[in-house]
């Protein structure tokens, strides 16, 4: 197994990207990479996979998904899309697929948890949101908390799990 790690000094500068995309494709279809695996939502990445893996929903909403502004660029968007183009003739087996790695922005996680409660245990929906609630917002992440509630979530939920 190889990895290729890729970083750029600042966010959000377009020949940054541009040379991500480029190398991208060169690490797929000369080097046999298959996995583009990005710092960006673990939940909502599933939706950019559907998409450049099986054309499910909108590239663009699955990136506007990842919650995150560096992502939400002309040029991510053109590597997304050039996956899906990349994807669209191939077995599943040889397709290259997208994987978010941050765990900040879990809203669609929250959603599916939501789903599984209300359907199998409701009485326990609102402890869901109160405990969990801050994670599933907007953008978590994306601007700076100040009361750091993500952390303090995070607190509660241990301290009930060690009582």
């Amino acid at each position: 197994m190889r990895v290729v790690g890729l970083r750029e000094a600042t966010h959000g500068t377009r020949e940054f990207f541009q040379l991500k995309h480029r190398l991208l494709e060169f690490l797929v279809t000369e080097m046999g990479c298959s996995v583009l695996a990005m710092e960006a939502s673990a939940s909502a990445g599933l939706a950019v996979d559907a998409y450049v893996r099986h054309g499910i929903g909108d590239g663009g909403r699955a990136l506007t998904g990842l919650g995150f502004w560096t992502w939400r660029t002309g040029e991510v968007l053109a590597m997304i899309e050039w996956m899906r183009e990349y994807n669209r003739e191939r077995a599943e087996d040889e397709q290259v697929r997208f994987v978010g790695i941050d765990p900040q922005r879990c809203g669609d996680s929250i959603a599916v948890l939501d789903a599984f409660l209300r359907e199998r245990a409701p009485e326990r929906v609102a402890g869901l949101h109160a405990k969990l609630g801050v994670l599933g917002g907007a953008h978590p992440g994306q601007y700076p908390d100040p009361q750091r509630r993500p952390v303090h979530a995070a607190e509660q939920l241990v301290d009930c799990s060690i009582q």
